[in-house]
C-alpha cells in the first residue's frame, strides 16, 4: 500500500526531491511536494512492458552511437532527419 503525503506552503520543503533514508521520496507534481513510500522493486512487468523497455534502450543506444558521429551530431542539432 502506498501512502501519500501534501505539504503546503513549507518553504523548506518546497522544492525538494528525492530518496530520504531508504523508505521516504518527496517529489514535485503539478507544482506540489509530494512526499510517499520508496516504491516497491519487486514489480513484475508483462511481456508488453518488457518489449517496450528493449526498444527504448535500443534507441537510447542507437542516439548514443549516433551523437558520437560528428556528421550525425550536426543533422540532430540542426532538426533534419537522416533519410533511410
Amino acid at each position: 500500500m502506498i501512502l501519500m503525503a501534501k505539504v503546503n506552503n513549507n518553504a523548506m520543503m518546497s522544492t525538494i526531491s528525492g530518496l530520504i533514508g531508504n523508505t521516504l521520496v518527496f517529489r514535485q507534481w503539478r507544482g506540489r511536494t509530494l512526499v510517499s513510500n520508496r516504491p516497491r522493486g519487486d514489480r513484475k512487468f508483462n511481456a508488453q512492458q518488457i518489449l517496450n523497455q528493449e526498444k527504448f534502450a535500443a534507441a537510447v543506444s542507437y542516439a548514443g552511437c549516433s551523437l558520437k558521429d560528428p556528421e550525425m551530431k550536426a543533422m540532430y542539432e540542426t532538426g533534419v532527419t537522416p533519410s533511410r
